[in-house]
C-alpha cells in the first residue's frame, strides 16, 4: 500500500508544468480583459485587442509579474488616447462667438 502513495518524479513534473502553464494562461486572459473591455468601451478597439493579446503572452511568459504591468500600461494608454481625442473634439471656450 505504501508504494501506491509515493510520488513519482515524472508524474509530479508533468502535473506541475501543466498547472503552471494553465495558471499563467488564466492570469494572462483575466488581466487581458482589462484593456480589451476598456478599449471597446472607449472606442479604442484595436488597441484593446492588442493589449489583450500582449497580456496573454506576458502572462504565459512571466505570470502575474508580466501580465499586470502590460495590462495596466495598455489600459493607461487607452485612457490617455481617449481623453486626448475627447479634448481635441471639443471647441475651445469662446469659439464661434463674434
Amino acid at each position: 500500500m505504501h508504494e501506491l502513495t509515493q510520488h513519482h518524479p515524472a508524474s509530479w513534473w508533468v502535473g506541475f508544468v501543466f498547472g503552471a502553464v494553465g495558471a499563467s494562461l488564466i492570469v494572462g486572459v483575466l488581466l487581458g480583459l482589462i484593456p480589451l473591455v476598456l478599449g471597446r468601451y472607449l472606442g479604442q478597439t484595436r488597441l484593446g485587442q492588442l493589449g489583450f493579446l500582449t497580456a496573454v503572452v506576458a502572462g504565459f511568459i512571466a505570470g502575474v509579474f508580466g501580465a499586470v504591468p502590460v495590462a495596466l500600461g495598455f489600459a493607461g494608454t487607452i485612457y490617455a488616447r481617449w481623453r486626448r481625442g475627447r479634448n481635441t473634439m471639443q471647441s475651445p471656450p469662446g469659439a464661434g462667438q463674434a
